[in-house]
This record gives C-alpha cells, sequence and structure tokens, in this order.
C-alpha cells in the first residue's frame, strides 16, 4: 500500500503531466500558462519555485518555461538557464528582484505592503524637505519606480529622489527644510559679501537635497569666492572670519553718521551695483585697493550725499557757524 507521500508525489506528477500537455500543446503559452487551473499552477510552481514567477516577466522567459515543462528540467537548472537569458543580463539585481515580487501571488501582500511603506515615507520626506503635499497617486507611482531600480537599498536613496524631484531650482517654490537650508545658505553669503542671485541660490539648495553636495561644501564655495573679492582679507577668512566682522567697523560708523541701521550698508564684492558706494570705498578705497582707515572713511562719509541731510550734519554746520561768528566777536 502506497504511503502519503509516495501519493502526493503521484498527484503532483500527474499534475505536472497535465500542466506540461496543455503548455506544449498551446500557440500560445503566455495565455496557456495564465489560464491554467490553480491546481496545475500551484504544482509548476512546487517544481520550479521562485524561477515561475519571473515568466510572466518576458515572453522570452515563457519559451524557456515552456522548453524546462517539456523536457522535465530540474528548479536548478532552470534557474540556470534563465540567467544566461537576455532578460536576466539586461536587468540589474533590483530590478529582477522586483519582477519576482510582483510576479508572485503568494508574495503579493508582502509585497503591496512595501509599496504602500515606500509611498508612505516619499510622502513624508516630500512634506518634510520641500513642504509639498504629495497625492497618493504620484507617491505609489515614485515608490513603483524606486523599488524597481533599488529594491534593498531604497531608503538610502530616498532623499536624492525626492530631491530631484520636488525640490527644483526656483526659490519660490520652496518650503519645508529647503526653504530653511535657502536661508542658511543666503545668511552666509551676506555675512561673507558675496552676493547670490535667486538662480544660483535654488541650484545650490537643489544639488544639497539631491546629495550632489552638501551645506558645508556650498559655504566652503562662498568662501573661496569672498577670498577671490576681497584679496586684501584672504588670511582673515581662511582664518575663520566673516567679511561682515571685518567691515563691522565701517559699517557701525555709516549707521551712526548717517543716522540708519547698520544693516542697511551692504557690501558684496562680486556685484558693485547691490553695495553700498559709502562700503565699497571702505572696503578697497584705501591704498592699493585695500580698507580705508576710519579717520578717511569718516571723511568720506561727509562727501556723501545723505550725510548733508542728517541732524549730525545740520549741528556740525551750526557749530562751524557760531564758531564764525564768535570768531568775529558776535
Amino acid at each position: 500500500m502506497a504511503t502519503s507521500a509516495e501519493q502526493d508525489m503521484k498527484k503532483q506528477n500527474k499534475l505536472l503531466r497535465e500542466a506540461t500537455k496543455i503548455v506544449n500543446a498551446a500557440k500560445d503559452k503566455q495565455a496557456a500558462i495564465k489560464g491554467l487551473r490553480p491546481e496545475l499552477k500551484a504544482a509548476l510552481k512546487d517544481q520550479y519555485g521562485y524561477a515561475f514567477s519571473l515568466i510572466k516577466s518576458d515572453a522570452g522567459l515563457t519559451d524557456l518555461f515552456s522548453t524546462a515543462v517539456s523536457e522535465g528540467w530540474t528548479e536548478d537548472r532552470f534557474s540556470r538557464e534563465i540567467q544566461s537569458t537576455k532578460w536576466w543580463k539586461s536587468r540589474e539585481n533590483s530590478q529582477r528582484l522586483y519582477d519576482t515580487w510582483v510576479s508572485d501571488p503568494t508574495k503579493k501582500s508582502d509585497f503591496n505592503r512595501r509599496i504602500s511603506d515606500v509611498t508612505t515615507a516619499i510622502k513624508e520626506r516630500a512634506k518634510a524637505d520641500a513642504g509639498i503635499d504629495v497625492s497618493d497617486e504620484q507617491a505609489t507611482s515614485l515608490a513603483k519606480s524606486l523599488l524597481r531600480d533599488r529594491w534593498d537599498s531604497w531608503a538610502d536613496f530616498l532623499p536624492r529622489v525626492v530631491g530631484d524631484i520636488f525640490v527644483t531650482d526656483n526659490i519660490l517654490d520652496f518650503g519645508g527644510t529647503a526653504a530653511t537650508t535657502l536661508q542658511e545658505i543666503r545668511k552666509h553669503a551676506q555675512e561673507m559679501g558675496v552676493f547670490l542671485d535667486d538662480a544660483t541660490l535654488g541650484s545650490y539648495v537643489d544639488k544639497i537635497y539631491s546629495n550632489k553636495e552638501t551645506v558645508d561644501n556650498i559655504k566652503n564655495v562662498i568662501n573661496t569666492q569672498a577670498e577671490a573679492y576681497y584679496p586684501q582679507f584672504a588670511d582673515n577668512i581662511k582664518a575663520g572670519a566673516t567679511v561682515a566682522s571685518i567691515a563691522q567697523k565701517y559699517t557701525y560708523t555709516a549707521a551712526e553718521m548717517l543716522e540708519g541701521d547698520a544693516k542697511d550698508f551692504n557690501f558684496f564684492g562680486n556685484n558693485p551695483l547691490k553695495s553700498d558706494p559709502l562700503m565699497s570705498k571702505a572696503m578697497f578705497g584705501g591704498k592699493d585697493g585695500k580698507a580705508m582707515s576710519l579717520y578717511d572713511f569718516r571723511k568720506s562719509i561727509k562727501q556723501d550725499a545723505r550725510w548733508k541731510k542728517t541732524k549730525n550734519a545740520r549741528d556740525e554746520y551750526a557749530t562751524m557757524t557760531n564758531n564764525l561768528l564768535r570768531s568775529f566777536g558776535m
């Protein structure tokens, strides 16, 4: 009397023979495999393992599978033959894994769970980095693309993918931490006396969120520009000083004499049109293009049209007039 295991084997072989007969007789083998009864598909899967899941990925694999079925290949041989096909060689391992999971009904729930997890991660990252609410449809589509390219390492590439797609180089679109980074870069440039237009600022932030640059690298680029624009202060800048700290005595002096705010006196060595003329004189108007002395700077302020409109100027003129009158005994 046959044992239970023998009976199961006999049943399995019978199902395999039936499945083989149907597949070999069909003109459209892909349609034939797809239309097999569930128990016949299960028998083929038991025989060929994960490799059976791949046959829906490519017509050539279906033909190869039909040969495997008709000739009674083992799972190992079928797997080896797949690895020699054009389909296998043209794909990265991540793409093959993705195709396996997509095609395998037994992995459907796990596959959908992974898609859901990646979709959620994309939405959260886009909101945090760019301040953008990504639709479920768009995030799911992106999740599938990301998993197809980076099945096992999708989390490592998520920041770059989100940066490439959602953090553009248009600063008017910035939100989330991208907007914060924009302000950080802009503030550093201002402190270094380097003018950055919106296009350049946007490009820098875009590169940072696309993982092509870091904030520190961008700041170093700005520092190098500052050294070129202010060669007389290059050593100070290399030692860690900002151009703003170097120019502080001039901005404070200008603010005091012109009765304004020190932050209103801009100095951008690479863009004279954005610099206050007084600050340009202070930074470059001394001997041999060096900085002016405070004494000379004060004299230059009094030659500025703005000074004549200040209370300081009126008081000084009044004092001069009184002194002159006293000298005549009046």
